[in-house]
């Protein structure tokens, strides 16, 4: 009982970093060019290790089949991942975001001060659930599901 109670709470944890799902994207225009970031937890002695590589590879062969070139750019897509594990059970939940941002200079009202700021233009979310050996690969197909979503905004803004 107490671990179902514990997995019912990690996955409203999850969900709540998550946040909504943003589709709307129509900043995007004009940009030609993505560029791939991946951000997941430090996984060295966990049974839910999340391999970077695999995430950066799926999101590039979406954008690859989308026609999109991947290069330096203003523009970046960046894939974060959180991750709760249940050792007992051998079961990891991950919330992954997928978001789209550019960085711009801008100058804050309430001290005039000139700064770089992260422009979300446009993200979604999902959540992955998977015994601890596969977790990597169903996260992967994941990231893969979302990217597809991102190519199809991405395009309809050109």
């Amino acid at each position: 009982m107490r671990t179902v109670i514990g997995t019912i709470a990690g996955i409203a944890f999850l969900g709540a970093l998550a946040g909504p799902a943003q589709a709307a994207g129509e900043g995007l225009s004009g940009f030609q060019t993505v560029e791939i970031q991946v951000a997941v937890p430090r996984g060295e002695g966990t049974p839910c290790k999340i391999d970077p590589g695999l995430l950066r590879a799926r999101i590039g062969e979406k954008l690859q089949a989308g026609g999109i070139p991947v290069g330096t750019s203003a523009l970046t897509l960046r894939a974060s991942v959180t991750t709760l594990s249940d050792a007992i059970q051998g079961r990891c939940i991950s919330s992954v975001l997928l978001e789209a941002y550019t960085a711009q200079t801008t100058v804050l009202q309430a001290t005039r001060n000139s700064i770089v700021a992260n422009i979300p233009l446009w993200r979604a979310t999902s959540i992955a659930s998977s015994d601890a050996p596969g977790h990597s690969e169903r996260v992967g197909s994941a990231v893969a599901i979302i990217s597809e979503k991102f190519v199809a905004v991405f395009k309809a803004n050109q």
